[in-house]
């Protein structure tokens, strides 16, 4: 019995180490992201950009709070991630807000297999293409990149 406590004590230390890791990590993050200027342009409506902005709400929803606490963290995180942005009020940015808010009223967790699942097959995409693309002269992402950042026309 005392074993299963003292697992059961282990694993939400481990759990809330893992809610202040990915609280510190966003808000680097968030800051860098900033001080690059992509919260000033389309760039920052990336899914890897946005699963950044969720990354804190879906790790606070692990920790079993009361409604209470659950929302005075949300509110925390929101203005301290607008903080971050130093106020920014481009649609870019308050976009990302909005996401946030989305997050915290819709229940994410079902999701949590897929989004984790999207993430692997995003990164794992983009690199063997960046890594093919290294092997040919002839080939950039440049100008696909230009291309696709002015959207449909």
């Amino acid at each position: 019995a005392q074993a299963a406590t003292a697992l059961a004590i282990a694993m939400e230390g481990i759990v809330l180490l893992e809610v202040l890791i990915t609280w510190a990590l966003s808000f680097y993050n968030f800051r860098f992201l900033h001080g690059v200027g992509l919260y000033r342009s389309i760039m920052c409506w990336q899914f890897t950009i946005m699963s950044l902005h969720i990354a804190p709400l879906v790790s606070m929803k692990q920790l079993g709070l009361s409604s209470t606490a659950e929302f005075l963290l949300f509110a925390a995180l929101v203005i301290a991630s607008w903080t971050v942005r130093n106020f920014n009020m481009s649609i870019f940015s308050v976009v990302m807000m909005q996401l946030e808010i989305g997050a915290y009223l819709c229940d994410i967790v079902p999701w949590l297999p897929a989004i984790a699942l999207l993430q692997l097959v995003i990164a794992s995409v983009a690199w063997a293409g960046m890594i093919l693309a290294s092997c040919f002269d002839d080939f950039s992402f440049v100008p696909m990149d230009r291309h696709l950042h002015k959207g449909w026309r």
